[in-house]
């Protein structure tokens, strides 16, 4: 009978052991197994953490993104950076007064990305992504330019010096709020001064400087010429007639140039 227990403790005694055993066979997979993951988790994040070292991220300056009301796009302006510009980088609230020369587009909804224009060379002085307001605007009206994302830009050397600067012409651009559709509305080779849009009509009034002496300069010795684009035909006219302007002309002329 002393022989028998002894047999049924040593072979209590062995099961134990070999639960013992899977116990911590168990448990040591385990553990490796999140040591695995964790090791996968941490590679997956520094391969996020660093960006590849051949796709120019030394040479991009990302400003803040713009959020575009009324769509699911942000717009990225990719600054000029003040060492490659002769020191033409400002900065100020509002709307943009910094010198880009391209945005990038991103949807929030797709992931989807581009940029603004993939051809031209250029530089951005401003853009406006809320268009002008009108007191006069029929309220919940939607109009062309409530769909429209402005810019002020130059990308013509018109006085032939090598660069692109502030001597340049500024042209009048848009594009839709996704930033396709990137077109000119301004007349080529004509300064623009100002522009407003006139929300009720769906106009867009232009005032553009001509360099009517040739001197490639825009200067006090040229002349403004008011023009309207037609935001719904994308037709660009003078607001008034030569016939008009010279009979206008000779009338001052009359009453109240110099006469010596």
């Amino acid at each position: 009978m002393y022989i028998y227990h002894n047999l049924i403790s040593i072979n209590k005694m062995k099961n134990s052991l070999q639960l013992i055993a899977l116990l911590a066979m168990f448990f040591y997979g385990c553990r490796d197994e999140v040591k695995k993951t964790v090791n996968k988790q941490q590679t997956d994040t520094a391969a996020v953490a660093q960006p590849a070292k051949n796709v120019g991220h030394n040479i991009l300056s990302f400003e803040s993104p713009a959020r575009i009301a009324g769509s699911d796009y942000v717009m990225y302006p990719l600054a000029i950076k003040s060492d490659e510009s002769g020191g033409l980088i400002t900065k100020s609230s509002g709307r943009g007064t910094a010198q880009f020369w391209n945005f990038a587009f991103y949807n929030l909804t797709s992931g989807e990305y581009h940029l603004l224009d993939k051809t031209r060379k250029m530089l951005i002085s401003t853009y406006d992504a809320s268009a002008q307001d009108d007191v006069n605007m029929p309220a919940g009206k939607i109009v062309p330019a409530d769909s429209l994302i402005f810019y002020s830009v130059r990308i013509t050397d018109f006085n032939n010096d090598g660069e692109l600067s502030y001597s340049d012409p500024e042209y009048l651009f848009t594009s839709d709020k996704n930033g396709m559709n990137f077109k000119q509305v301004s007349p080529p080779n004509l300064n623009v001064t100002s522009w407003q849009a006139i929300k009720n009509t769906g106009k867009l009034l232009i005032q553009a400087v001509a360099d009517v002496n040739n001197d490639r300069k825009f200067d006090d010795d040229d002349r403004v010429i008011p023009y309207v684009y037609d935001l719904k035909t994308g037709k660009l006219s003078q607001v008034f007639s030569d016939e008009f302007l010279n009979s206008t002309g000779k009338f001052f002329e009359k009453h109240w140039a110099d006469k010596k």
